[in-house]
Order: C-alpha cells, then structure tokens, then sequence
C-alpha cells in the first residue's frame, strides 16, 4: 500500500505495510469538522496524520474525491462547477489510533457520502493516458533508475517523517516542482508520481519487478512561485528517458474512472 501527502503540489509518497486488524463496523470517523475555507490563498494541503486523523486545508473538493477513491481528477468525471472554485477545511479523527492507508481512504468516501451528500458509482471510459515503457531496445536502464537492496515488507513506516535536505527517502518518494526522488520503490508509484506532473494517467508497462531508487530532475512546464529562479534542465520527458532509461507515450485507452451522480454543498460546523 501507498500513503500520499499532498502539499501545494508536492508529493510525498510512503509505502505503508499494515494489515486492517479486527476493525469493524461502519467506515466513519468519530469526529469531523467541515468549514468553509476563509484564506484568499491558492495554498492547500491535505492528507492523513497521526492518531488516525486527516486534515485538509483550503481544498478543493473534486482533488478530494480524487484522493479518496485512490484515482487522477482526471479520473472523477461529472459534478458541479464549484467542485474546483469552493475550498474548505476539514479536520476528521478516529478514536482508534492509527489506521491503515486503505482504511482511511474508506473513512474519508463514507465522510464524502455524509457531509456532501456524494453519490457516484464506478465505470470505465476511453481516455488518453501516457504508457510508461522501456526506453532502450536492450533493456538497459537510464545512470539515475538503479535496482534496490532495501526489502520494505518488513520496515515499519510513517507518513510525516522529516528528511534531512537532500536524503533519499526510505520505501517513498517526495518530490518538488522540479525534482522526484524515491528509494525501493516499485515502477507503479514511479508510474504515479510522474501521473501529478503530466495531469493524467500513467500505466506502467516496464514489465520491471521490484523495488528502485532513481533520481529525476527536470524543469516543469509550467513554473510556480516554488520552483527556484533561474531554474533550467531537460522537460520532464526529456529527463524520464535520459535519466531513467524510460519513455512516456501519450496513447488513448480503457481508463477507469469514479462517475458524480450527485453531491452537495455541506452545512458547516
């Protein structure tokens, strides 16, 4: 399983190897508060917190879903305008302590459902996406993708662990507008860390086994107020071939995607 913070576009991913215990009962926290957000600031953040807890922060509501259901906004099809105008803060906590990843996304569908009335259901559709692939004829990989001797079904993982500046992460990504690193990671959440940087889909087909550390950095698209002045480097593409040994190709197929029947605007407490 994979956890992911989320900050201002900067991605934090950590495998997370738990098992979902003698839990039972309906998915739903014990206490959520849901406010409309007060900041004129395009800053936001959301993701899960020690103690069993999750907290967004002047969020959008269609990422939410996204991130609920494990899927792209990309992949959330349908719903009103307002999912991507009105932010809100929420701050919702179990009584049990920590939980594992795959239960808090069902913690945070069943708030969804509560607070904002969402109802969707399922389907798969045509859709571009990008096919993450070999670069190389013979297979050989790019100087910064290496294989990895970490084994991470056994090391005990968290969500908010500091890294020294420059450090690799241990079984995670983090990245910044202009940099992706990873440490014993498998080609799926490489493949999922490069889908927030291209705005879609990203299915990989490296046909590669196991864990990886690799190193990417590269100059984005488009810039914001975090990406250093003066910073210049190959496009992401350019990089994931050069640096990795990969290739991104943009193509058309079967996307799964979590349709909006309905949802509503939530009263505030």
């Amino acid at each position: 399983m994979a956890g992911q913070i989320i900050r201002n576009g900067i991605l934090l991913i950590t495998l997370w190897v738990a098992t979902l215990g003698a839990q039972s009962g309906a998915p739903a926290f014990d206490v959520v508060s849901v406010k409309r957000s007060a900041s004129t600031e395009n800053n936001w953040a959301y993701g899960p917190r020690p103690g069993g807890q999750f907290v967004a922060t002047n969020a959008l509501i269609r990422p939410l879903i996204a991130y609920a259901y494990n899927v792209r906004d990309v992949q959330v099809v349908g719903g009103p305008d307002w999912l991507e105008s009105r932010r809100f803060d929420i701050v919702a906590k179990t009584g049990t302590g920590d939980v594992p990843f795959d239960r808090l996304r069902e913690l945070l569908q069943s708030l969804l459902a509560d607070r904002f009335k969402l109802v969707t259901h399922p389907d798969t559709r045509e859709r571009p996406l990008f096919v993450l692939a070999l670069a190389r004829e013979d297979g050989t990989l790019g100087p910064a993708l290496h294989r990895s001797s970490v084994n991470c079904s056994g090391l005990p993982k968290g969500l908010d662990t500091p890294l020294p500046k420059g450090s690799r992460p241990v079984c995670g990504i983090i990245g910044n507008d202009t940099s992706i690193i990873g440490g014993a990671v498998p080609l799926k959440m490489i493949a999922d860390a490069l889908a927030g940087r291209v705005n879609g889909v990203v299915v990989d087909q490296t046909g590669l086994s196991g864990g990886y550390d690799f190193d990417l950095s590269f100059t984005p698209d488009v810039r914001t107020g975090d990406t250093p002045a003066g910073a210049a480097g190959p496009s992401l593409f350019t990089a994931v071939q050069e640096q990795l040994g990969l290739r991104l190709r943009a193509q058309r197929g079967p996307v799964d995607v979590v349709v909006i029947d309905s949802v509503e605007q939530p009263a505030e407490n």
